[in-house]
């Protein structure tokens, strides 16, 4: 399949990650030396990728995801010795990130000569070494690391499977590749070790503790969870609203909230969805319901989580409803993208939401 691009072509190539056709790779790897944008998956969620030595096509990343200037990129490195191309990392910490990686973790480090573009000016360059076979075989052909933020337009749901992609940049750019639905449907989880104490700057697909059984004791900001406004961001999503629907999401404190909103809401005749995981859904079976995975299944509540918010959105209602949820495993992941996805649509008072609709 393909659309316009100027005078080329948007060409999506559809393969495994099982089994990767190593001559589409080459091909979208000459894309990727030739200054163009690739999206590719990971394990996470999709990327649009650029050669991350080429400040024009690092650009373009912005310039077609409406991205901000001061919003720093991820480089995707495939070998470490794309690693010590780019950063200063002393030998007891690169055996540390050796043990790490490939995993959904991304680690900022002091930067060696790389593109202001990439790293927002700072010192520093967030990077990476995915967990996906696609999205490391194309790093490799492309023989250099390539910086590459999620597949979406800023401020919108990540992509978690190619159709996402397709939808955002069909004719925008010049590779897509198809590699099914991504593992763990979040981002990588951001940890800031070019100085210490060592800080989390974003939850993600990869715990906390056992980050920490490698690195030690890793500080959690309070902040974590919140949209830093006048901070330098050393990290992708702590600036800015993030990974929202563009359909109103209003989250609660908990499900029992959420029932009697929902109850009212219907009373009310108003056209709204419920997103909510399997284990509650049938407390809401007389409204229109998107359903996540199950709580006993976290993986399953991550991965759906923004192909959700993507479906809210093409659902014939005005607005969405969900509520903080408890989970054994990525619940401080999950509960920062339900926090920044909801911006100020936070029903803390159930009282004054209800009257709000009156």
């Amino acid at each position: 399949m393909t659309t316009d691009f100027g005078a080329r072509m948007t060409e999506i190539m559809k393969m495994s990650k099982k089994n990767v056709d190593l001559e589409k790779i080459k091909l979208a790897a000459r894309e990727i030396r030739g200054g163009k944008l690739v999206v590719f998956p990971t394990e996470t969620v999709y990327g649009i990728g650029a050669d991350a030595f080429n400040t024009k096509a690092c650009r373009d990343i912005f310039r077609v995801k409406n991205r901000a200037a001061d919003n720093p990129l991820i480089v995707h490195i495939s070998d470490f010795e794309q690693l010590d191309a780019i950063t200063y990392v002393d030998g007891e910490l690169r055996e540390k990130i050796r043990r790490l990686w490939p995993n959904p973790i991304t680690f900022i480090l002091k930067r060696k000569k790389i593109p202001d573009v990439v790293t927002a000016g700072m010192d520093t360059v967030a990077v990476r070494m995915p967990n996906n076979r696609i999205a490391l075989s194309l790093i490799r052909e492309s023989h250099t690391p390539i910086a590459a933020p999620s597949a979406n337009i800023s401020t919108f749901p990540s992509a978690t499977e190619a159709k996402h992609a397709i939808e955002d940049f069909n004719g925008k750019v010049s590779v897509i590749i198809d590699g099914g639905r991504s593992k763990f449907g979040i981002e990588s989880t951001v940890i800031d070790v070019s100085r210490k104490p060592y800080r989390l700057l974003r939850p993600g697909a990869f715990e906390i503790g056992d980050a920490e059984k490698v690195l030690g004791d890793i500080i959690i900001p309070k902040e974590v969870n919140k949209t830093v406004n006048k901070a330098k961001v050393l990290s992708p999503g702590m600036k800015y609203r993030h990974y929202s629907p563009r359909k109103p999401l209003f989250l609660f404190e908990n499900f029992r909230d959420m029932k009697a909103a929902s109850d009212y809401l219907l009373h009310k005749n108003l056209k709204f969805a419920v997103i909510s995981p399997e284990d509650y859904a049938h407390f809401f079976y007389k409204t229109r319901i998107i359903t996540l995975g199950s709580i006993e299944n976290p993986i399953s509540i991550s991965k759906n989580l923004f192909r959700s918010f993507r479906r809210l959105d093409i659902e014939e209602v005005d607005f969405g409803l969900i509520s903080k949820m408890r989970l054994k495993k990525f619940d401080l992941a999950v509960r920062n993208r339900l926090e920044k996805a909801a911006g100020k649509n936070k029903v803390r008072n159930l009282k004054k939401f209800i009257e709000s609709f009156h």
